[in-house]
């Protein structure tokens, strides 16, 4: 896999995108036989030409060339190398992982800005995934230069003497339901965080995290700006597990670094480091709560996370079939006190006629394109209008409809109340249900006002 600019260049003949499958019931952990026609090494010797490649890669063949073992591939790791297991791994469907990292001689990671590490060119980083105590692929990252990164998955022969590069990817990889991710998916949760390592940073690696963690790296000198004092999560145990899970698995994407999260993102969850004196200083608990009038967000991320049949509602959206059971209680048990701290809904207002303003904000919407024939014209979401009158009448006091926001609890717009209308939220970046409106682009502040006011002014019957 290669994700970068410059690397990119190396993969300019992938045409074939790999669907990651969502639907199987099989248990990720039960092994099937492996199967020496699919196309893998099968006991080659890693010393043989390389068969033909028609992906574009130019990497390394096989593990046992990366620089990860002394010699051979599985025995003893080579020198430099070292181990690591951050807070918070991510999930793959119970498979285990290994991880080790090797940075050049003479180099430092530079941590200027703590929530946003630089790491040296020639740095490299391997992710070993086993399912069933069975050796699957091992994940190998090397940084080639600025903003230049090599992204490459191998897949273990069925001799579990080497493993090949994948540049295209595997699904149900050696007769697993563990599937090798093709270099998209890479991209899409890579792209997401400073110079695209993930798992390998400051609160991931604080405290007693395994191996070479952020006290042993203050001791090597091998921060440029290691922190003042320890670092840690704020809150008691309920608070920090979900906190940190959080951090680990959705950060990369949930924050706003990241390219078109103002379209997209609305909830963050990447924790910074100079946030931490008490729970409510986190990023993950304003994003939550101290921004939000109502626990829409915080039921919605529960329920995506419980999610592996709707692809545009699960979260993660991809390289996951099965709910990670664990980190969901872990996570739900936190957002349940949050759900506390919000004041009761009131009951909903009756029948209302909203018309002053009404014009004006149909006018918005037939500018943007909301009424063709192939949106809001043709029902789309349940939703059709052609007329300002037309549009009154189905979202004034109409409950939200639809596969995902049926279950929000909330209605199209409520009398009165622009924060509890879920048109106004559908407005902004991230709704906790459906899509932002209109898809991919957003209003100017000034005509999202102008619906604030006209929901506002709504007059009871």
């Amino acid at each position: 896999m290669i994700v970068s600019p410059a690397a990119n260049t190396r993969l300019a003949a992938v045409v074939v995108l790999l669907a990651v499958g969502c639907g199987d019931e099989a248990d990720a952990t039960d092994v099937k036989p492996s199967d020496a026609s699919t196309g893998m090494n099968g006991g080659r010797d890693a010393a043989d030409d390389p068969p033909p490649n028609p992906s574009g890669y130019d990497g390394p063949m096989f593990l046992s060339e990366t620089g990860l073992y002394g010699s051979g591939a599985g025995g003893a790791l080579a020198e430099g190398v070292e181990s690591y297991r951050p807070h918070a791994v991510q999930w793959k469907d119970g498979a285990d992982s290994q991880h080790w990292v090797w940075l050049p001689e003479g180099t430092k990671i530079d941590t200027a800005d703590m929530d946003r590490w630089v790491y040296p060119a020639g740095t490299k980083l391997w992710e070993e995934i086993s399912v069933g105590g069975q050796r699957i692929e091992t994940r190998m990252l090397e940084k080639l230069g600025d903003d230049d990164w090599l992204m490459i998955a191998f897949i273990w022969n069925a001799q579990d003497t080497d493993a090949e590069a994948a540049p295209l990817g595997q699904l149900d990889a050696s007769g697993t339901t563990h599937d090798v991710p093709y270099p998209g998916d890479c991209q899409q949760c890579h792209d997401g965080i400073a110079d695209r390592v993930l798992g390998f940073s400051a609160l991931q690696l604080s405290g007693d995290a395994e191996g070479l963690n952020l006290t042993k790296l203050i001791a090597d000198d091998l921060l440029t700006a290691p922190p003042a004092a320890p670092l840690e999560l704020p809150g008691d145990e309920t608070a920090q597990a979900a906190l940190g899970y959080l951090h680990g698995n959705c950060g990369h994407c949930h924050n706003p670094d990241r390219q078109g999260a103002d379209l997209q993102i609305s909830v963050y969850l990447w924790q910074e480091v100079a946030s931490l004196d008490t729970v409510e200083d986190t990023v993950g608990y304003r994003s939550l709560v101290t921004d939000r009038t109502i626990p829409a967000w915080v039921d919605a991320m529960v329920w995506r996370m419980d999610e592996r049949e709707n692809l545009g509602v699960m979260m993660p959206p991809l390289g996951s079939k099965r709910v990670d059971a664990n980190g969901l209680a872990a996570v739900k048990a936190w957002t349940d006190r949050l759900a506390t701290e919000f004041p009761p809904a009131p009951a909903p207002a009756g029948p209302a006629t909203c018309t002053t303003g009404l014009d004006e904000v149909f006018r918005i919407f037939d500018e943007q394109g909301c009424r063709t024939s192939f949106c809001h014209g043709a029902t789309q979401g349940e939703l059709g209008f052609m007329t300002a009158q037309a549009l009154h009448d189905v979202v004034v006091g109409v409950d939200a409809a639809g596969s995902a926001c049926a279950e929000s609890g909330l209605r199209r717009v409520e009398p009165g109340d622009p924060d509890r209308s879920l048109l106004m939220i559908k407005l902004g970046a991230g709704p906790p249900c459906g899509k932002i409106m209109p898809p991919g682009a957003k209003l100017s502040a000034d005509d999202i006002q102008v619906v604030a006011d006209w929901i506002t002014a709504c007059e009871p019957q």
